[in-house]
Parts: structure tokens; C-alpha cells; sequence
């Protein structure tokens, strides 16, 4: 499993591509651009900090207003798929991680590598098999 300080770094720089683009979501939207950044940054280190004691239901929460702050950022999406997986929503999760692969996500090598999908079996790789 790569390293969630990778993916800070990474959301840290998609971030920042975002707020350079102009892009608004959601309630965030009243935030400044550099605002935004800085939140979805705090809340990338939530989130490692949920994974790390395992709380996807908490992940779950993190994620949906990562989203909501960065909606055209694929990490997130991901992220939630991974927390919705854990908890069982398959159906929630395979959604997620399409929408992640919709915005750009294309490591499937990782994906198929996570643990975080162990409950689901083989079912998530579908989307990249059939809808890439």
C-alpha cells in the first residue's frame, strides 16, 4: 500500500491545480481558493489518521467533504470507495471508485493491490476491465 504521505503530496499538488483552475463545489464554495487548499490538506491528514485506526465510517465523512472541496480530483473519490468498501456498501463503493476512474484515477495496479477492497473480492476491477 503506498504511503499516505505520497498521497498528501499528491492531493497537496491537485489541490493546488484545482484552485488554479477556478474550479468551485458545494457549500466550500463561499472559501477562498487558498482556503480550500489548506482545508483539503488538513483533511487529507485526517483521513490518514482514520485509515491508520481503521475508522472507515469517519473516512467515509473525511472524504465526502474532500469531494465536496475538490470535486474534480480523483483521490477522494477513490478514498471513499476504499472507506465504503470497508464497511461493506459495495454498491457505494464500485460508484465511487467509477467516479474516480471517471476523474482521472487509472492506477489500476494499485487499486487491485489495495487491501482496502479485500471484502469485495474481485468486483472492483470490472470498472477498469470494462468501462477503460
Amino acid at each position: 500500500m503506498r504511503s499516505l504521505v505520497l498521497w498528501a503530496a499528491v492531493g497537496l499538488c491537485l489541490a493546488a491545480a484545482q484552485v488554479a483552475s477556478g474550479a468551485e463545489g458545494g457549500a466550500e464554495a463561499a472559501l477562498s481558493a487558498q482556503e480550500r487548499a489548506k482545508e483539503y490538506v488538513r483533511l487529507n491528514g485526517e483521513l490518514a489518521q482514520l485509515f491508520a485506526r481503521k475508522n472507515f465510517a469517519g473516512g467515509v465523512e473525511v472524504c465526502r467533504k474532500m469531494c465536496g472541496l475538490m470535486p474534480r480530483i480523483a483521490e477522494p473519490h477513490y478514498n471513499l470507495a476504499c472507506c465504503l468498501a470497508q464497511l461493506g456498501k459495495n454498491d457505494e463503493a464500485l460508484a465511487a471508485l467509477a467516479k474516480a476512474a471517471d476523474l482521472g484515477f487509472s492506477d489500476a495496479a494499485h487499486a487491485e493491490k489495495d487491501d482496502k477492497y479485500s471484502a469485495m473480492g474481485q468486483t472492483f476491477t470490472k470498472i477498469y476491465k470494462d468501462g477503460k
